[in-house]
């Protein structure tokens, strides 16, 4: 019988959240953590516990998640994707696999994440794409949320853009790198990179640059929100089906670049553009 090895290994995961009731156990409910769970015990003959770099929530996609586990199986690290795969339903899959260091955690060394978020804007809405898309009521103005995005970078208390969660939360100050809005064949495309968020602290920028590019507010209300700290000062929260979690940051250098290559405005050919191994 080979050898058993106990080592740590990291995950990359891709996902449709449809029909997921987010990354995190839920008693009852189809999950994310726990369909991997499940396969890594199946390949390990063992329960075994994963841990995630975020907890999406229910109805959010990820082309670029993350997680962690223990492995005490004699199979070649190289060889899990494969494994799992045969194991997980057709809306998951993992992507990749590698040894990692035994200090390293998925959701603690995270060093940044890159969040896009899809809004419908042409005049005929497609049926395909309702699922990972917002198509919100009225003509959006791009353009305006594209002068408004900038309010949100820097090292800014984001309490105002952010949901009760029920988890203590210890500040609300975030650091956001960049987030930029573009255009491709009548979609607008919304990337938010930065180093942590609040619960649901994503949707609730989307839905604030929202409702600046339907006219109803300037783009100065979101820096006055900001300053007020008041969730109701805040616009309505994004639905989930349009919020990817594109990719999760370990090596500081990528991140670096990732900020450089945040200042092109060129529009992204599909949801896809920067996903991927990580």
């Amino acid at each position: 019988m080979p050898e058993l090895t106990h080592r740590k290994v990291r995950l990359s995961l891709e996902y449709d959240g449809t029909q997921f009731h987010g990354w995190q156990h839920q008693p009852g409910e189809r999950t994310v953590e726990g369909m991997l769970e499940e396969a890594l015990s199946s390949v390990e003959r063992r329960p075994v516990d994963a841990q995630g770099a975020s907890r999406t929530d229910q109805g959010v996609h990820a082309l670029g998640q993350s997680a962690h586990f223990i492995s005490e199986a004699p199979i070649p690290t190289e060889r899990y994707a494969a494994a799992l795969n045969g194991r997980l339903p057709a809306d998951m899959r993992v992507t990749g696999a590698e040894d990692v260091a035994e200090d390293f955690d998925a959701r603690r060394s995270a060093v940044g994440k890159l969040y896009r978020y899809w809004i419908d804007g042409r005049s005929a809405r497609s049926v395909f794409l309702a699922r990972y898309s917002w198509r919100p009521a009225g003509s959006v103005d791009a353009a305006a949320m594209r002068a408004a995005a900038p309010r949100f970078e820097g090292e800014l208390d984001f309490g105002a853009f952010s949901c009760e969660s029920g988890a203590r939360v210890e500040s609300t100050v975030r650091l956001v790198h960049r987030v930029t809005v573009r255009e491709a064949q009548g979609l607008i495309v919304i990337d938010v990179l930065g180093q942590s968020f609040l619960y649901k602290m994503v949707r609730r920028m989307v839905g604030s640059l929202v409702e600046v590019g339907l006219g109803r507010h300037e783009e100065a209300w979101i820096a006055d929100a900001l300053a007020s700290g008041r969730r109701d000062a805040a616009g309505p929260t994004a639905p989930p089906q349009g919020l990817f979690l594109v990719r999760v940051f370990y090596d500081p250098r990528e991140l670096d670049k990732a900020c450089v290559r945040g200042q092109d405005t060129s529009a992204p050919a599909s949801p896809w553009e920067g996903g991927g191994e990580n």
